[in-house]
């Protein structure tokens, strides 16, 4: 193991997640590797390779008594990566429980990149979780503002670009797109990965298709993670897990995110798609869009508009060799971010940090 991130320090690693869903699982496989983990969590997926509690509460106080038995499971030092979700009740009682016991605290979060125009109660929370937390590490720069830009913060803050744990473990390390598959003259074929949540906009997706079919193009959309009735050039394909997405996605050309886009953006440009987003990057449910260039990478649309969304598809009939070149260039970026795995880095950075506290 190469260790030029820190000196390997011998903890095992608490870890607090709200719901743990498959992409975030291969990132705790993968610190498992490295160091002992013991997670918290209401699982949605296979129940991962390191110790665990699955909690189907909400409850604070089962939580708190969680991290408790995660204290006294064995005599090693012990670390915590929490995530900075002050909704979740059961998490902030936990964070506070365990900064009670000395417990180093490595949080994550998104600083303020959803509050471009933060209240006093947003800085508040965001005081909270820099001085209960030994570091924060942050998923992007955008947000780094209000209490994160104070001086004596800034030392406290890594920028972490949040990403899945590799290619390999999205099954797509030897994934070869076929970036010239689409003529203008066959049938363009649209990808949508995620949930049908308000934010998603699937509506708009539904409503593109339709209009593009009424005006003589061919294009279908293939929809991964809703279940519903076939409707003319739409297949619903339901949750699938990750090893089964690349044999939908091999056979199209774009992914869409029509609504607030996070991590499957990354995701489309693994897959040698390219993706199509809104461009007001503070109103997405993540910083991830932030990794796509217009023009280079993907096509962005005015939030919401279904004719801009609209000529961004037209203009993929009219230039399909642009389409190929896009989704080129976005499957290159994935490689390049995904370079080292999520879950080196974190340990590197946790590793790091300890090293300098406890030689200080």
């Amino acid at each position: 193991m190469d260790n030029s991130h820190g000196i390997r320090m011998p903890f095992k690693l608490i870890v607090l997640q709200p719901v743990l869903y498959e992409y975030r699982a291969k990132v705790i496989s993968g610190l498992e590797k490295i160091m002992p983990c013991y997670i918290i969590t209401s699982l949605r997926t296979l129940p991962p390779a390191c110790a665990y509690i699955n909690l189907a509460t909400l409850n604070p106080l089962a939580w708190v008594l969680a991290v408790f038995h995660a204290l006294t499971f064995s005599p090693c030092k012990r670390v915590a990566f929490v995530p900075a979700f002050t909704g979740h009740l059961g998490i902030v009682l936990s964070v506070v429980f365990l900064s009670l016991f000395r417990t180093p605290l490595f949080v994550h979060g998104q600083a303020l990149f959803k509050k471009p125009k933060p209240r006093i109660h947003d800085k508040l929370i965001s005081l909270f979780w820099l001085t209960i937390g030994c570091h924060y590490l942050s998923y992007s720069s955008i947000g780094l503002e209000g209490p994160f830009a104070y001086p004596r913060f800034k030392r406290k803050i890594t920028i972490l670009p949040n990403r899945f744990e590799s290619l390999e473990a999205l099954g797509l390390e030897e994934f070869l797109p076929n970036f010239a598959s689409f003529t203008g003259a066959n049938t363009l074929r649209v990808l949508f990965i995620g949930r049908d949540r308000p934010g998603a906009r699937l509506d708009l997706a539904l409503e593109l298709i339709r209009l593009l079919r009424a005006s003589g193009r061919s294009v279908t959309i293939d929809i991964i993670g809703v279940e519903a009735a076939p409707a003319p050039g739409v297949t619903y394909h339901g949750p699938l897990y990750a090893d089964d997405i690349p044999k939908i996605a091999a056979t199209c050309h774009v992914g869409l995110y029509p609504g607030d886009a996070g991590l499957s953006v990354l995701h489309y440009m693994a897959l040698g798609l390219c993706p199509v987003v809104h461009r007001d990057i503070r109103f997405h449910s993540g910083p991830e869009p932030g990794y796509l260039q217009e023009g280079y990478s993907a096509r962005f649309f005015e939030r919401g508009s279904l004719l801009s969304l609209a000529d961004v598809f037209r203009d993929f009939f009219c230039f399909p060799r642009i389409l190929a070149e896009l989704r080129s260039n976005a499957h290159s970026e994935a490689v390049k971010i995904h370079r080292t795995p999520l879950s080196y880095e974190i340990h590197g950075i946790i590793n790091s940090v300890l090293a300098k506290h406890f030689h200080s």
